[in-house]
C-alpha cells in the first residue's frame, strides 16, 4: 500500500503493476507526488536506487525530485533531465576529453559568419543569407527531428536537389567542423545540448556493451512531463529503458506547449504504439485551483478535439471557501496597464504573478508599475525592447547621424536583417560616414544578393533614403517595406513563441507620428531607459509569458489581454485545418490559455476588453456568446440614449 493522503486516482497510478505505464496527469493533479510515491513503491518493492532513474526538463524540476527523494528518505536515486542523463552516457565513454555542451557558445561572429558565407558559396545559392539565428534554428531541427549527423544529412538533400536545404547542409557541416576545430583548440569535446541527446543516441546504438551497461542502470525510468519530449528525447529513453522497458511516464497532452522545440500532443496520445500493452492511469482530481476556476479550464480544455477525453474535477471539494474567479473589464493598452499596476500596491513577491501571452502586452505593466513605485522582476527579455524596435533605433539613429557612427551599430543594422556586410567592414564603413562621405558611397562595394535587390534596397540607397525623409513614421514605413524589415521580423515571428515582432514594428511607426528622424530617436531611447530602470531584481513582483509560467504555480493569478486576437492570437487563426488536425494552431492557443487558467491556488483574475473577448471565456462558460455580449451592449446604449 502507498503512503500519504494520496486520492483514489493516484493510489492506483502509484500501486499500478510492471510495464509501461501512461499517467494523464491534468494541472494541479499531484503528478510530483506521484512520481516520488512511485519511487518509495519501486523501493517497497525490494528495487535498488542504482536501477532507478527519473528523467526531467529542466535542472530545477530535477533538483525538487532530489530533494523529495532525499526528504522521503528514498536512497540515492537519480534524477537528472535529459540533457544531463546524455552528457552521463558520453562522459562514461573511454575518451580523453570531457562533452562540454557549450559549443554553440564558443562560436565568435566571424565564425559565424563565415559559416553562413561559405556554405553559399559552396552551393551558389543566391537566396538565402543565413544568420546566427537561422543557422541555429534549422540545424536544431535537423538533430532533433531527423537524428543525423551532418554527412548524411548532406546526402539526403543532395538526392533531392532542394539548393535552400543543401545550403542548409553545408552550413551543418562547416558548423560541427567549426566546434571541432575550437574545442581541439581547448582539449574539450565542444558540443551544443542537441548534441547531447544525438551523440548520445549514436553512441549507444554503435556500442554494444555501453547500450547494454547503461539499460542496466534504467531498470526503471520515471519521466516528468512526457508530452515535452521530442523525437531525440522519446528516441533516448526507448533505448535507454529496453529491453525490459520498465516505464513510468507522467503526461498531460492538454499541456504541451513547445511545438517549436519538437514536443507533439501526437507523442503522448501515440504512445500505444510503440508499446501496445501500456496501462493508462488518469490522476483525475486539480487540488491547487479553486473549484470554479477547475470546472471553468475543464469546460475550456473540451473544446479541443486531439487529447483524451477525460473528466477533472476539483480536489477541494467542498471545504472551498469563496469565489476563486473574476473577471475585469478593461481597454487594452494603457487603461488595462495603469488597472494592473494598481491591483499590484501592497501585494509581495511570490504570492501573485500577471501572465499574459506575449513580453509586449507586459511590458506597459512594467512602465505603469514604475510610475506607482511598484517593484516587479522577470526574465531579462521583458527589460529589453522588442527586436523590432532596437532594430528601428539602430536604423533610424545611423540615418540621422550618420557621423556619429560606430563599428557596433554598422554591424547592428547590417544583421538585423541581414544586408550582405561582413562584420570585419563594418568599422571601416563607420569610419567613412564618420568623415563626411555619403551612404551611397560608402555601402557601395557591399555585395546584395540577386534574389532580394529586385524587392529590398540597396544598404547605401536605403539609409539615403532615410536621411532625406523628414516625418519618422514615414522612415519606419520605408523601414518596414523597402527596406526588408517587415519580411524578416515575420520570419522571426515564425519561430518566436513569446513575441510578435511584426507588429511591434506597426506600434513604433504609431508612436513616431509627428515626430522626426532625431525626436524618434530620443523616444525610442527614453523608452528602453524606463524600461531597463524598472526591474528590480529578486524582490519585485513576477511578470511572466504563460510559456514561463508552464509548471508553476502562484496564490493569485492576474492574466491580462484576454481578447480575441491576443489570446487566441491571430496568427494561430490564420493556420487552417491542418494546422488544427495536428493539434496546433487554435488548439494550441487554447492549451496555452488552459495552462494561464490553472496557475491560482487562491483567486484568479481575467482581464478582457469588453468590444472583443476571447472566444476561451464563451467555452468556459464564463461569458455569453459573442453575439449575446454584442446585444447586450447595444440594450445598454439604448437605456441610456432614452434616459438621456
Amino acid at each position: 500500500m502507498t503512503r500519504g493522503p494520496l486520492d483514489p486516482s493516484q493510489i492506483a497510478a502509484v500501486n499500478a503493476e510492471g510495464g509501461v505505464i501512461q499517467v494523464l496527469a491534468p494541472a494541479g493533479s499531484g503528478k510530483t507526488t506521484v512520481l516520488v510515491e512511485r519511487v518509495a513503491e519501486l523501493r517497497r518493492r525490494r528495487v535498488v536506487p542504482d536501477r532507478i532513474w527519473c528523467l526531467t526538463f529542466n535542472r530545477a524540476a530535477a533538483e525538487e525530485l532530489r530533494g523529495r527523494f532525499s526528504a522521503s528518505q528514498l536512497g540515492p536515486v537519480r534524477a537528472t533531465t535529459f540533457h544531463g542523463l546524455g552528457w552521463r552516457i558520453l562522459k562514461s565513454r573511454s575518451s580523453a576529453m570531457t562533452p562540454d555542451p557549450s559549443g554553440a557558445r564558443r562560436i565568435t561572429t566571424r565564425q559565424w559568419q563565415g559559416i553562413a558565407r561559405g556554405a553559399k558559396d559552396d552551393v551558389g545559392y543566391d537566396g538565402l543569407l543565413l544568420t546566427r539565428r537561422e543557422i541555429v534554428r534549422e540545424i536544431s531541427a535537423i538533430k532533433r527531428g531527423l537524428l543525423v549527423l551532418p554527412a548524411e544529412y548532406e546526402r539526403q538533400v543532395e538526392r533531392s536537389g532542394d539548393s535552400m536545404q543543401l545550403t542548409v547542409a553545408r552550413a551543418y557541416v562547416r558548423y560541427q567542423q567549426t566546434m571541432r576545430e575550437n574545442g581541439l583548440a581547448r582539449g574539450r569535446w565542444l558540443l551544443d545540448y542537441d548534441d547531447l541527446l544525438l551523440m548520445a543516441m549514436r553512441a549507444l546504438a554503435a556500442d554494444e556493451r555501453l547500450r547494454v551497461g547503461w539499460q542496466a542502470r534504467c531498470g526503471h525510468v520515471l519521466v516528468d512531463e512526457y508530452q515535452d519530449t521530442d523525437a531525440a528525447q522519446e528516441r533516448l529513453l526507448l533505448t535507454v529503458s529496453a529491453p525490459d522497458n520498465e516505464i513510468f511516464c507522467a503526461a498531460d497532452e492538454d499541456q504541451t506547449l513547445y511545438a517549436f522545440r519538437g514536443a507533439s500532443v501526437d507523442r503522448v496520445m501515440g504512445m500505444s504504439s510503440h508499446f501496445p500493452s501500456l496501462q493508462q492511469f488518469t490522476l483525475g482530481y486539480n487540488h491547487r485551483c479553486p473549484p470554479d476556476v477547475v470546472e471553468a479550464s475543464a469546460r475550456l480544455i473540451a473544446h479541443n478535439k486531439v487529447r483524451f477525453p477525460k473528466e477533472i474535477r476539483s480536489g477541494r471539494g467542498a471545504t472551498a471557501i469563496g469565489r476563486g474567479l473574476a473577471l475585469a473589464r478593461v481597454e487594452s493598452g494603457p487603461p488595462e496597464a495603469a488597472e494592473t499596476a494598481r491591483s499590484l500596491l501592497g501585494r509581495k513577491r511570490d504570492e501573485v504573478v500577471v501572465l499574459a501571452r506575449t513580453w509586449n502586452q507586459l511590458r506597459p505593466v512594467a512602465l505603469a508599475c514604475a510610475e506607482l513605485g511598484v517593484a516587479v522582476d522577470g526574465h531579462p527579455r521583458l527589460f529589453e525592447p522588442a527586436l523590432a524596435r532596437a532594430a528601428v533605433l539602430a536604423h533610424l539613429r545611423l540615418a540621422s547621424a550618420p557621423r556619429k557612427a560606430t563599428a557596433a551599430l554598422v554591424a547592428k543594422v547590417c544583421r538585423n536583417p541581414p544586408r550582405g556586410l561582413p562584420d570585419d567592414q563594418a568599422a571601416t564603413v563607420a569610419a567613412a560616414l564618420r568623415s563626411g562621405a555619403a551612404f551611397t558611397n560608402v555601402f557601395a562595394p557591399v555585395e546584395v544578393e540577386a534574389a532580394q535587390t529586385a524587392s529590398r534596397l540597396s544598404p547605401g540607397a536605403l539609409f539615403q533614403r532615410l536621411a532625406e525623409t523628414p516625418e519618422a513614421d514615414r522612415c519606419i514605413e520605408i523601414l518596414a517595406n523597402e527596406g526588408g524589415l517587415g519580411a524578416w521580423l515575420e520570419e522571426v515571428d515564425a519561430s518566436n513563441r513569446d513575441e510578435v515582432e511584426r507588429e511591434m514594428l506597426e506600434q513604433c511607426r504609431l508612436e513616431s507620428v509627428g515626430l522626426d528622424l532625431r525626436g524618434a530617436v530620443s523616444a525610442l531611447e527614453r523608452y528602453a531607459e524606463r524600461l531597463r530602470a524598472t526591474r528590480a531584481r529578486g524582490v519585485g513582483i513576477e511578470l511572466a509569458t504563460i510559456h514561463q509560467a508552464k509548471g508553476r504555480e502562484w496564490l493569485d493569478v492576474i492574466l491580462i489581454g484576454c481578447n480575441e486576437g491576443r489570446l487566441p492570437h491571430e496568427n494561430a487563426t490564420q493556420e487552417g485545418a491542418e494546422a488544427e488536425r495536428r493539434g496546433e494552431g487554435v488548439e494550441a492557443e487554447r492549451r496555452l490559455a488552459y495552462v494561464a487558467f490553472t496557475r491560482a491556488r487562491r483567486r484568479l483574475t481575467i482581464g478582457y476588453a469588453p468590444d472583443r473577448p476571447s472566444r476561451f471565456l464563451v467555452e468556459a462558460g464564463l461569458l455569453p456568446p459573442r453575439e449575446e455580449i454584442v446585444a447586450q451592449a447595444l440594450q445598454a446604449t439604448d437605456r441610456y440614449d432614452q434616459a438621456a
